[in-house]
């Protein structure tokens, strides 16, 4: 039935951290809190190649997943969970380790054990790291781009593998970020500690009729 819209779309293989494709879009979306695959840095880049591939009124639509916990841990949070799964072939035996450092790097390991007649015949391992930042972190990073955090919907989750200490209380958000426009610029939070809120709006003023005379 949606074969039509094929046509429409077309496939781009990139950085999602650098990409330029020469035009503008009044949606994109990143989902499945793929954001937390990139470091800060890695996030920060991304936030400028959207900023410039949105219009004016765009938005840029991602989901972003909190926990109790994330955004004022003082330690480690670790975790481990077991779970049976299977396959077409045999029972497998899972073993989740998860393990956040304070600062949000997380590794998280799946060990599986295919079992036969009560006997381990196959044993694979499987690890990631992810950088874990608050929504309220993430919120503030945005907002240091030229962006900002419009409205944010809670989203029920259709999937979830297990639920553990790590993770609980979590809740799967989707923020809807529009860009800054000039208007907006004496909303910019500033740090006083870093200079003072006048000071902080007069370099925003500059940076954005910058960036507007460069669009021009």
């Amino acid at each position: 039935a949606n074969r039509p819209l094929a046509g429409q779309l077309s496939t781009v293989e990139g950085d999602m951290t650098a990409f330029a494709l020469d035009r503008r879009f009044s949606v994109i979306v990143l989902g499945a809190t793929a954001i937390w695959n990139l470091d800060q840095a890695g996030r920060a880049s991304l936030f400028d190649s959207v900023r410039n591939h949105l219009t004016e009124d765009g938005r840029f639509l991602l989901t972003v997943l909190t926990f109790a916990g994330l955004a004022d841990a003082t330690g480690p949070l670790e975790n481990i969970s077991v779970f049976p799964a299977r396959d077409d072939q045999a029972p497998v035996l899972c073993t989740l380790f998860d393990y956040v450092e304070p600062t949000g790097l997380r590794s998280t390991t799946i060990h599986c054990q295919r079992i036969v007649d009560g006997a381990v015949t196959d044993s694979s391992l499987y690890t990631a790291w992810s950088y874990l930042a608050s929504a309220d972190a993430l919120a503030e990073e945005i907002q240091r781009s030229g962006l900002q955090v419009v409205a944010k919907h809670q989203v029920t989750g259709r999937h979830q593998i297990t639920r553990n200490n790590v993770t609980a209380g979590r809740r799967r958000l989707l923020f809807e970020v529009a860009p800054i426009s000039p208007r907006d610029v004496d909303a910019i939070p500033t740090r006083r500690a870093a200079y003072s809120d006048r000071t902080a709006a007069l370099l925003a003023k500059v940076a954005m009729l910058a960036y507007i005379d460069f669009e021009d």
